[in-house]
């Protein structure tokens, strides 16, 4: 989004083969559509937050500035968006020598797919959460059971156990290990497994047939079933 008051030659020339367009006074149509932005400091900023566009402040300033900044400046933040809100909610870049790489690298970040380390990161969690999914599934299906059958009991103590083991183990893992961020995913996978293996047991214990009667019982029942829905039964298929 280009400023009427500065050249357009300028511009070309900066952007020359790179395929850039620009086009100027229309900075809030290109900023609604934009994935992300980098804006100076100063009531953009604000206006950008306002139109729900990721963004990164970046400021130039004299290297004199940037040594008295730490004594001068009263406040640690610069943007509007960050002093309103009191903390860091879009990442300030404010130096004398620019790395382009480097404000490359945070402007990937917060646009969609992220930079390479944030790639990566999600990946290993992924795979870490992803092992979770069988213990996931299974509890779905012995919870279905324990409600067909009455038993709204066991499925609340298998959920009380799943979140208090998953918030435990998460907090541990992500606090006290190397894992970071993956140890939520650890944590979580071993909470689900924990409920699989409370869901057995619960099972086994309440609904096990404790003799031969009670299993030959079940066996006729199913007969008489079968029997009376047994026109039904191929009709429907």
């Amino acid at each position: 989004a280009a400023v009427p008051w500065i050249e357009k030659a300028l511009y070309d020339k900066i952007l020359a083969d790179t395929g850039v367009k620009v086009v100027c006074n229309k900075t809030y149509d290109t900023l609604i559509y934009a994935e992300a932005a980098i804006v100076t400091s100063g009531t953009a900023t604000l206006e950008t937050a306002l139109m729900n566009t990721p963004e990164i402040v970046l400021y130039h300033i004299p290297k004199l500035y940037e040594w008295l900044r730490p004594i001068v400046l009263k406040i640690p933040y610069i943007s509007l968006v960050n002093i309103n809100l009191g903390r860091e909610c879009v990442r300030e870049i404010v130096v004398n020598k620019i790395d382009v790489e480097a404000v490359s690298e945070e402007l990937r970040s917060i646009m969609e797919g992220g930079s390479a380390d944030m790639m990566a990161l999600a990946a290993e969690y992924f795979y870490a959460r992803i092992w979770a999914a069988p213990a996931t599934l299974s509890l779905m299906a012995f919870k279905g059971w324990f409600i067909g059958m009455q038993d709204t009991k066991s499925p609340m103590t298998i959920d009380i156990l799943v979140n208090v083991v998953n918030m435990g183990a998460s907090y541990g893992l992500a606090v006290y290990t190397q894992l970071g961020v993956v140890g939520v995913a650890w944590g979580t996978l071993i909470a689900q497994y924990s409920g699989l293996i409370l869901a057995v047991i619960l099972l086994a214990a309440k609904y096990r047939m404790s003799s031969t009667q009670d299993s030959t019982s079940l066996l006729v029942g199913m007969k008489d079933f079968v029997q009376l829905n047994g026109n039904i039964f191929v009709r429907s298929l």
